[in-house]
């Protein structure tokens, strides 16, 4: 390769946001989302979401924040499900079970509605999209808290 040609390539990986290392999750290639979402309920309640795509299908990591229970603080891994009403789930593995924690629906078949639900914790928790607190983090660093925790075997 000549040095145009290889400054060429690295400057397209740069822009791309392509990594010569892509990052894992169990074993699997995924490829991050560029932005992460995040929504907020009532009570101080936020859960950031860094969505990615693999091989198996979407899937994110949820991390969760105000929660009065053992989830407070944990990221999590989530396969991404369709769901009734245009919706979609998000559905990680609790003690050896589904556990469809996110849940979003079009109830009216236009906006959606999202609601949480945790273990310990009773009822659902209406949750509303925050493009303000999506500004404040970013799939990065939801997925390196997920690693560090998985690592000191801190999630449920």
């Amino acid at each position: 390769m000549t040095l145009r040609k290889g400054f060429l390539f690295l400057a397209l990986v740069g822009l791309t946001g392509s990594a010569l290392f892509a990052d894992t999750l169990d074993g699997k290639t995924i490829e991050l989302a560029h932005y992460a979402k995040a929504y907020i309920g009532q009570g101080n309640i936020t859960v950031e979401v860094a969505p990615y795509k693999s091989d198996d299908g979407p899937g994110a990591i949820l991390l969760f924040h105000g929660i009065e229970s053992a989830w407070d603080g944990k990221a999590l891994n989530h396969r991404v499900r369709p769901g009734p009403l245009d919706g979609q789930d998000y559905v990680t593995t609790y003690h050896g079970k589904d556990w469809a924690t996110l849940i979003v629906r079009k109830s009216d078949g236009k906006t959606p509605a999202y609601a949480l639900y945790l273990p310990d914790v009773t009822g659902e928790i209406a949750l509303t999209p925050s493009d303000g607190a999506a500004q404040l983090t970013d799939p990065h660093k939801i997925f390196q808290e997920y690693q560090q925790q998985e690592k000191n075997g801190a999630i449920p």
